[in-house]
């Protein structure tokens, strides 16, 4: 409205003219603060909570391959499995992950005892036998997981 500077003219429900000032309402909505979504929260979290992590997406035949690989390990504590394509941010998340881990396709494990750079995506472990992925991962997990073949 011109003859009220920083004021809004709206209806109200019964469409009665109604004056809003808008410095007020600006105050309100920084006051409220919105949470806003951070990868890289995000992905210290996951690290912070987790021993062995396993980026992934449901539809890649890559990251089902090295899931059905490491599903004959028992793993302790539990592998954490985060689907990209099951997240709201997971493109964010991902590309965050690449920046700190090295590695930007999937599957990527991760065993934060050991740096969080990449273990390996399904190339890594296709050739090796079980009992060599289970040396491997056990050496990197150090006292912080273990993995152990379900026979």
């Amino acid at each position: 409205s011109t003859l009220f500077p920083n004021t809004t003219l709206f209806r109200s429900a019964k469409g009665v003219p109604q004056i809003s000032n808008t410095n007020s309402a600006k105050q309100n909505t920084s006051a409220a603060k919105i949470e806003k979504y951070s990868a890289e929260t995000n992905f210290k979290n996951i690290i912070k909570d987790n021993k062995i992590v396993l980026f992934s997406k449901t539809y890649c035949p890559f990251s089902k391959g090295l899931k059905e690989r490491l599903a004959k390990f028992e793993i302790t504590p539990k592998l954490e499995i985060i689907e990209y394509d099951k997240l709201e941010h997971g493109a964010d998340l991902q590309e965050y992950v690449f920046r700190e881990t090295g590695r930007k396709t999937v599957p990527n494990l991760i065993i934060p005892a050991s740096g969080v750079s990449s273990v390996g995506g399904y190339d890594d472990f296709k050739e090796l036998s079980d009992e060599q992925i289970q040396k491997k991962l056990n050496s990197l997990c150090k006292d912080t997981c273990h993995l152990a073949l379900t026979l």
